[in-house]
């Protein structure tokens, strides 16, 4: 490392970083001859030794992150398939659990869920050949707009027995957020009204999601420490 770098470095002063549920924050002070000098850095330089790659280093944060990996298997009763009743596949009190399991100097700083991905299977509980329509819908109902809040449908027939969705979201939720638990809602509705009588099951759903606990929403990956 040059003189002058290590000079400059030595310059600046870390005054404060916290990082709790709330959020992240770093305050840092500089002089102004510093502060000229970084305003010159070009980002593409290549050299690992230039203060910006040094101040990089000193304002590093880690990235914390625990994945989940579940199934659930429900069977469903037929009034339930009208397209009213939804489904919720990601809740708080899921997230809780994982929670309780890590450390309280790292737990007090998670603030996000990222979804990686999700795939649901649905299959039929009567013989093969019956005409069963059936439309799945999976919501974002924290949109206002139902349409933006749409992450996908699927259209098919358990006269085949079974219906397949996957769907990989690749973005984060906040654990703040009050309708969390409808971030991933699932909407399933038979087309036809005199297959099943009340009280009996005419289907079952199967699904399995992968999800990462972390208390960043930036940077595609994330470290354990």
């Amino acid at each position: 490392m040059s003189k002058e770098i290590q000079e400059q470095e030595n310059s600046v002063q870390i005054l404060k970083t916290e990082e709790d549920h709330r959020g992240y924050a770093l305050k840092a002070t500089f002089d102004g001859e510093t502060f000229r000098k970084i305003q010159r850095l070009k980002l593409n330089l290549k050299t690992e030794d230039n203060l910006l790659s040094r101040m990089q280093i000193m304002f590093a944060r880690d990235k914390i992150s625990y994945h989940e990996y579940q199934e659930i298997e429900k069977v469903i009763e037929i009034t339930q398939t009208t397209g009213k009743h939804k489904l919720n596949l990601l809740t708080k009190p899921m997230i809780d659990q994982i929670l309780r399991r890590i450390l309280e100097k790292k737990r007090k700083k998670m603030n996000y869920v990222h979804l990686g991905g999700i795939q649901i299977l649905v299959k039929s509980t009567f013989k093969e050949g019956i005409n069963c329509p059936i439309v799945i819908n999976l919501f974002d109902e924290r949109f206002i707009n139902a349409r933006e809040g749409n992450l996908g449908i699927v259209e098919g027939n358990l006269a085949y027995t079974k219906l397949l969705f996957t769907y990989y979201p690749k973005y984060c939720i906040s654990l703040k957020d009050i309708d969390f638990n409808d971030a991933l809602s699932l909407y399933f509705q038979i087309k036809r009204k005199d297959l099943f009588k009340p009280r009996n099951h005419i289907m079952s759903i199967y699904y399995q999601d992968l999800y990462t606990v972390t208390n960043s929403n930036y940077g595609k990956e994330y470290k354990n420490s």
